[in-house]
């Protein structure tokens, strides 16, 4: 797995991910080639759209999200600000890094990665979420709490 390859050299201690089910998958898969422990944080959940229809149109969704991602304080897209997204997301992972005290490679979700991934890079979430590629990971370095690895998108 390509994915866990780029992993092994930060030589994180456990892997973090999202309790939904590929967020699970991919980091069972990743943890079980580096022989790692996972960990599910509930914090680590997509942004919160449960309200919203599924959208039929590709690009009708991705305006939708890039509205959301531009109206970063505003609740447009779903139960969920982007800000207040970014806030749980980011409280999960400084929980998941107090715990660990290790480093820790996080499996997530595109919008949400891409809002903490903006956030760390001081970079628009936009221009993040439009390059992720399948799998939205990072790995954050112990003691720094640095990004020392994320998916660099297609």
């Amino acid at each position: 797995m390509e994915v866990a390859g780029r992993i092994a050299g930060h030589r994180p201690g456990v892997v973090v991910s999202s309790p939904e089910p590929k967020a699970v998958e991919t980091a069972e898969l990743i943890a079980g080639v580096l022989s790692l422990e996972t960990r599910v944080l509930a914090g680590l959940v997509e942004h919160a759209r449960e309200t919203v229809p599924f959208f039929e149109d590709p690009s009708a969704f991705r305006a939708a999200v890039l509205d959301m991602l531009a109206r970063p304080r505003e609740r447009v897209f779903g139960e969920e600000s982007a800000a207040e997204s970014l806030d749980r997301f980011g409280a999960a992972l400084d929980g998941a890094m107090d715990a660990e005290r290790r480093s820790v490679a996080a499996v997530a979700h595109g919008t949400v990665m891409s809002l903490w991934l903006g956030a760390v890079l001081r970079t628009p979430p936009a221009e993040i979420w439009t390059s992720l590629g399948f799998c939205a990971f990072a790995v954050l370095g112990w003691p720094s709490r640095r990004l020392v690895e994320r998916d660099a998108g297609a």
